[in-house]
């Protein structure tokens, strides 16, 4: 393959591997020009195989490089290996229900473990204060069951929202109208079961997810917001993952907390672990809450599961058993709870735990990811922070082919970006250059240049070669520049759905949460002004 006959997109793929310049970068520039995209699909990067750092961060760097990438012209039927992993975990579920109704467990100390959890979590939930929980429920970003992604607006669900499950029609049937006056319960849907779809993960496999009934979904989101704030009481907080970014950095340098990843974790979650572990009101609410059926290519599934990803309070529950189930585990072995942090599945603990973490995780039915998961040596991974004795060595991931101006301007505001890392903020590694240089010439001199923060609204670049750079006015900091920007057009409403909407903002306790008026429908561009940080970043 010459360059004369490469198409833009291959010859990007090909500067940043010959950029990267390692054996792992030309085994995968070979198996991706020859077509053998199955092999780089499978290939697997192991910080056990490497010594130096610079060996672990570009080998991690061309593996992962194309491993999310949706146009590899693999084999595989990625939706029926994510419909095969759904009804493996729902036998998991199966087998982990069988073993809490009979109390059979492998492990001595899996029950005392299960009893501290319950108490912890007990108290970390409290009561449920029912003016809270109303105040708290919201509509998530996603589609529902009536509703697609492309209209899935709060006020047009709140419009034309209806399906509900028969369990949480019974649960709120009592309030509801002297909650919501204006929102008439009269015109619900019994709709008992979660639609079960699958959406793009990686080059290998697609993941399920469940879209909720409507309703379900507004309430599920108010349980949730209750859990998250209980658990920020106790240090967890699930608004950021800072958290446990800056832990795993200090953990692969100390060596002195490991760091935890599940496999189909949200999947894993059995009926019975939660009906053990949470006190009866919390218990209640969300059994009431949850669907109890999964529709698959037409056919219905009873859930082994509690819940899924798709229902509004799954990550905030598996969060909240992890954090309990962490805590627990160090305090059966009287080790300091110091540095432990949850983010999801995403566990952070202290390593004199993580035997004992591990086989009580198995004994109540979760699967740890031992290709993710780090207790000792120099690399730690957690919520997509990769470190390395200390050192970051995030790589970046190509998800989309680059065959316009967006892919090709985030193609090449990455490249630069993991330059600057790679150089530890001190300039950008000259190695990368000549791909970025690649980039930004085939977009072209149009293409406005910015200083990075903004996102992708132009060529991040250092702040001196921004030509139109202007310090701001007025008594503003920092700087003014001229970027382009695709903005939402607006579309007009005044009915019940808006009223319903903007009085929720009046009354939410997270600000503007969901304010999301617009509808994506097309794009234009336009050009505006933005004050802008000065980020100095040379090449070298």
């Amino acid at each position: 393959m010459s360059f004369k006959t490469m198409s833009t997109h291959d010859r990007s793929v090909f500067e940043f591997f010959r950029g990267i310049d390692c054996p792992r970068a030309l085994t995968c520039w070979l198996l991706y020009s020859y077509g053998e995209h199955d092999q780089l699909a499978k290939l697997e990067w192991r910080p056990i195989d490497y010594n130096s750092l610079s060996d672990a961060r570009d080998s991690l760097s061309a593996t992962k490089f194309l491993s999310k990438a949706s146009f590899l012209k693999t084999s595989f039927d990625k939706r029926k290996v994510a419909l095969d992993s759904f009804f493996a975990a729902e036998q998991t579920c199966k087998d982990t229900n069988r073993r809490f109704k009979g109390s059979q467990f492998e492990n001595a100390e899996t029950q005392a473990i299960i009893s501290m959890m319950s108490w912890k979590i007990s108290h970390c939930l409290g009561d449920i204060d029912a003016d809270d929980f109303v105040d708290s429920c919201n509509w998530g970003p996603g589609a529902t069951t009536s509703l697609k992604r492309r209209f899935a607006t709060h006020p047009q669900k709140y419009a034309s929202s209806k399906d509900i499950s028969l369990a949480a029609y019974d649960f709120v049937k009592p309030w509801f109208n002297s909650a919501f006056p204006l929102w008439d319960i009269k015109h619900f849907c019994i709709q008992d079961s979660a639609k079960i779809v699958t959406v793009p993960k990686n080059s290998k496999t697609d993941r399920t997810i469940a879209i909720e009934p409507d309703i379900n979904i507004f309430l599920q989101k108010g349980a949730g917001h209750l859990i998250r704030r209980r658990l920020k009481r106790v240090g967890i907080d699930l608004n950021t993952q800072e958290h446990n970014d800056k832990r795993a950095r200090l953990a692969s340098l100390y060596d002195h907390l490991c760091t935890v990843d599940f496999s189909a974790a949200s999947d894993t979650i059995s009926k019975e672990l939660v009906l053990e572990l949470l006190p009866d009101p919390w218990r209640g609410l969300l059994l009431a809450l949850r669907s109890s059926y999964g529709i698959v290519d037409g056919s219905y599934y009873y859930f082994e599961k509690f819940s899924s990803m798709g229902n509004g309070f799954t990550f905030e529950l598996e969060s909240l058993i992890f954090w309990a189930l962490a805590a627990a585990c160090c305090d059966y072995l009287g080790i300091s709870r110091r540095g432990l942090s949850v983010f999801g599945d995403d566990v952070i603990l202290p390593s004199g735990a993580f035997d004992l973490f591990s086989r009580v995780s198995k004994d109540i039915g979760f699967s740890i990811n031992k290709d993710k998961s780090f207790s000792s040596g120099p690399f730690r991974e957690s919520c997509g922070g990769f470190y390395w004795n200390g050192v970051d060595i995030k790589p970046i991931f190509l998800k989309e082919k680059l065959d316009g101006q967006v892919p090709l301007l985030k193609m090449a505001n990455n490249v630069r970006r993991l330059a600057h890392r790679r150089n530890s903020h001190y300039g950008c590694d000259a190695r990368l250059r000549r791909c970025w240089t690649f980039l930004r010439d085939t977009l072209g001199p149009k293409i406005p240049l910015v200083s990075d923060g903004f996102g992708e609204v132009g060529l991040a670049v250092n702040s001196a070669e921004v030509p139109s750079l202007k310090r701001a006015k007025h008594g503003h900091e920092g700087f003014v520049v001229k970027v382009f920007a695709d903005l939402p057009v607006s579309h007009s409403r005044d009915d019940t759905g808006l009223l319903l909407f903007r009085l929720r903002q009046i009354g939410s306790q997270d600000g503007q949460e969901g304010n999301d008026v617009t509808l994506p429908m097309r794009t234009r561009r336009i050009r505006k002004n933005l004050t802008v940080p000065v980020v100095y970043r040379d090449w070298e």
